[in-house]
């Protein structure tokens, strides 16, 4: 099965239902919250002196939910472009722009209340979606640290650039991989693949496995899963950094700084398991993925504890037990619907919340005038909570809407079938 997986070609070859999937809303929701977490407890980013200790600090996702959102993209598009069955690389361009881009502009009206330390002209690179934590060569676009979360949309734009080139040359998923892995392999030791480049082609692994499920695995009536289990599942993988403390173990880790590292794919087993089994896909080999995923904390944990090293940091105290919960909660289904159903609301704003939930907090940070107090820090983070929440539903809810009724009117373009770009057969 792998061998006939890997020979396909990138191009739509299963039929999917298309209507609203209130499950893959509630994962966008965990991962926005989960990144919105990770900036409120356990740093200074909200308060100046006080902040959120113990187990509570350490319940947050951050990167990781990055790349859990690098993925549903894949996923999301590749549905979008089978539910229209017509394509159109205007019109794709213009639908992500329309999506993207207002929200994302209004965020730099912060910047009149934060101000920046960014010239001009990296100012208007930010405003054009070009900055990035790397130099292009000897161009210097750095991220606006009042947008710092904005990093990752010039990631997603630069993969929406290159889908009509995929959904056009449909390259084999074979060849595809192993120009991915010797980039990213390459790159990540060897200073002659500029660091901008190795590290959109490790995100963009992510962002393509997406693509995949969606477009080569079958839907299944017969998995269900739990939500919870995953939840504190992923919660451990991101604070046992398992990838980065095995290259480290294993004297493998690289002397090149990276925003996405060869680290990073050590969680792609886990979101390839989470994403599928949410979405409803059949994913080959399910049982090997998921045993490896269950398992591979074990071996951290072991060495933790071989080495007395396990009780020594909350980190990984806290880390094991979100590890055992998501054992305990194996088997459990019913309240995982109901979290995962709960969470579609979050996932409906959840770029508006990912977006604005920075800034937000950087300003109740620097004028509110109470401080250094577990009592200030609950009061900000209340205060915090609901001005993200509250302009993000205005901005997705009312104005999101309107925007896109302004620039989609009937469209008289000739479209181009998918049945003609397509590898496989035509979708029913």
């Amino acid at each position: 099965m792998i061998r006939h997986l890997f020979n396909k070609r990138f191009a739509p070859s299963v039929s999917v239902d298309m209507k609203f999937d209130s499950q893959l809303e509630g994962l966008r929701g965990f991962a926005a919250l989960g990144v919105f977490l990770a900036h409120g407890l356990g740093q200074n980013w909200l308060d100046p002196i006080f902040k959120a200790s113990g187990i509570i600090s350490y319940l947050t996702v951050g990167g990781l939910a990055v790349y859990i959102f690098f993925m549903l993209s894949g996923y999301v598009i590749g549905l979008s472009i089978m539910k229209n069955k017509i394509f159109s690389v205007s019109t794709f361009y213009k639908k992500r722009l329309v999506r993207l881009y207002p929200i994302y502009l209004f965020a730099f009206m912060f910047l009149f209340i934060l101000g920046t330390n960014n010239s001009i002209l990296e100012t208007i690179g930010n405003l054009l979606m070009l900055q990035n934590s790397f130099p292009y060569l000897n161009i210097k676009i750095p991220v606006e640290f009042n947008l710092a979360p904005i990093w990752s949309i010039n990631y997603e734009m630069i993969y929406y650039l290159i889908f009509p080139l995929i959904l056009l040359t449909k390259p084999k998923i074979f060849v595809t991989a192993i120009l991915l892995g010797i980039i990213s392999i390459v790159g990540y030791y060897n200073s002659s693949i500029p660091t901008f480049i190795t590290d959109y082609t490790i995100g963009y692994t992510f962002w393509l496995c997406g693509l995949g499920i969606c477009w080569f695995f079958p839907v299944s009536r017969t998995i269900k899963v739990s939500f919870l289990s995953y939840l504190f599942l992923i919660v451990a993988y991101h604070h046992f950094a398992i990838g980065l403390v095995f290259l480290k173990g294993l004297n493998l880790e690289s002397k090149i700084n990276h925003g996405l590292g060869l680290e990073i794919l050590w969680y792609l087993p886990l979101c390839i398991l989470v994403i599928s089994d949410i979405a409803g896909r059949k994913l080959p080999y399910r049982l090997y993925f998921q045993t490896i995923t269950y398992l591979m904390p074990i071996v951290l944990i072991f060495y933790l504890v071989i080495t007395e090293r396990l009780m020594e940091d909350t980190r990984w105290i806290s880390s094991t037990i979100f590890y055992l919960l998501s054992l305990v909660l194996f088997a459990e289904k019913s309240c995982s619907a109901i979290v995962l159903k709960s969470l579609s609301f979050i996932g409906s704003i959840s770029y508006a919340i990912y977006i604005y939930h920075w800034p937000l907090m950087l300003i109740v940070n620097k004028y509110y005038p109470y401080s250094g107090t577990m009592s200030a820090y609950v009061q900000k983070f209340i205060l915090w909570t609901i001005l993200t929440f509250l302009l993000s539903y205005f901005m997705e809810k009312i104005i999101q809407p309107r925007v896109n009724a302004f620039f989609f009117k009937p469209a008289t373009m000739p479209p181009l079938r998918l049945s003609a770009i397509a590898h496989e057969k035509p979708l029913p």
